[in-house]
């Protein structure tokens, strides 16, 4: 519970850091345009950025990376970070289109079909950049880091699903096994 606490703490902590751009010269000092650059970088870069941060912070300590394994795989990650990010944002798009067309158009089989194409241009992409990211791992870790990545890896994922659940004040959908212990 306390990891969970402090990871959110970190996230959170993160996120207003990354909203307030990134660090310059004090105010006085500052160039007319600092204001326009630090304002053109859309929320959820930033929100990107923190999260990698923060991964890459936990991560390093999860897995006991050295310096040339994170100076090789952070730039991977950064790059898996991004295309998943896009990925799941087309995703979104495209499943509410989706749906517009299962209820308004149905006979549209030309449209649909151009949807579907678009679906799978973007899964394919985001399951190369995994597979490419996966191979990366493979080369730079020992077996006994791999495993540790992995352990990590799915800690961190339930761990930031549950952080923005909290903040966007939805409750966290309750696993197959807390069902099933709860119907005993």
């Amino acid at each position: 519970m306390i990891r969970h606490g402090v990871l959110a703490w970190v996230f959170l902590l993160g996120l207003s850091a990354a909203s307030d751009g990134p660090a310059g010269p004090p105010e006085g000092e500052r160039s007319a345009s600092a204001p326009a650059i630090e304002a053109a970088v859309p929320l959820h870069e930033r929100a990107l950025r923190a999260v990698l941060t923060i991964h890459n912070w936990k991560l390093t300590e999860a897995v006991g990376l050295s310096e040339e394994q994170a100076a090789q795989l952070f730039p991977r990650f950064r790059e898996a970070f991004q295309i998943r990010w896009q990925s799941e944002r087309r995703r979104g798009h495209l499943l509410r289109r989706l749906e517009k067309m299962v209820d308004v158009a149905p006979q549209e089989g030309e449209r649909l079909a151009q949807l579907l194409s678009q679906w799978g241009e973007n899964e394919a992409r985001l399951r190369a950049s995994q597979d490419e990211l996966q191979g990366a791992l493979k080369r730079v870790l020992t077996p006994m880091q791999l495993v540790k990545y992995l352990l990590f890896q799915e800690r961190f994922q339930g761990d930031l699903v549950r952080v923005l659940n909290e903040q966007r004040g939805q409750q966290p959908p309750r696993r197959v096994e807390q069902k099933r212990a709860t119907e005993r």
